[in-house]
């Protein structure tokens, strides 16, 4: 029976460690729309490609398994959507969406679950149909936006 050295115990373990950690919700971050598009981010449907030109510190989390994506980012509030992909959206369409909650701490609780009117006041709604659908979410007072995939739709 062989024993293991104290090194190679710690390696083994921190290696389970890292492994467990990783786990299938990675979160990422970007400081622009740019970064966001040399890693493969967009091509790969975790964030819109009609985001703001102004965007910046984007924050994402998306789920391995299931390919629903969440997202955080900064931008100017007099910035528009950069491409016509981007639809204001509204009305009835919206109220009828219930959002899954990203379970981190920078996601706003007025966007998981049924969209109330109230919550609909706070923000200017867009859907992005090409390449993949994402809803955008925009608080110009807050200078934040959001986004969400149409996995991430209960």
């Amino acid at each position: 029976m062989r024993v293991l050295s104290e090194a190679q115990l710690l390696l083994v373990m921190g290696t389970l460690l890292l492994g467990v950690s990783c786990g299938e919700h990675p979160e990422s971050t970007y400081q622009s729309i740019a970064a966001a598009q040399a890693s493969g981010a967009i091509e790969r449907g975790w964030i819109p490609a009609s985001l703001p030109a102004s965007t910046a510190r984007i924050r994402e989390k998306h789920d391995i398994d299931t390919n629903e994506a969440w997202g955080m980012f900064e931008f100017h509030p007099d910035d528009r959507p950069a491409s016509d992909t981007l639809v204001l959206a509204s009305g009835p369409a919206l109220s009828e969406l219930k959002i899954r909650s990203a379970d981190v701490e920078w996601w706003p609780t007025a966007l998981t679950g049924a969209l109330s009117q109230q919550k609909l006041e706070n923000f200017e709604f867009y859907v992005v149909e090409t390449p993949h659908r994402f809803w955008v979410a925009l608080d110009r007072k807050q200078r934040r936006g959001f986004f969400w995939n149409a996995s991430a739709i209960e």
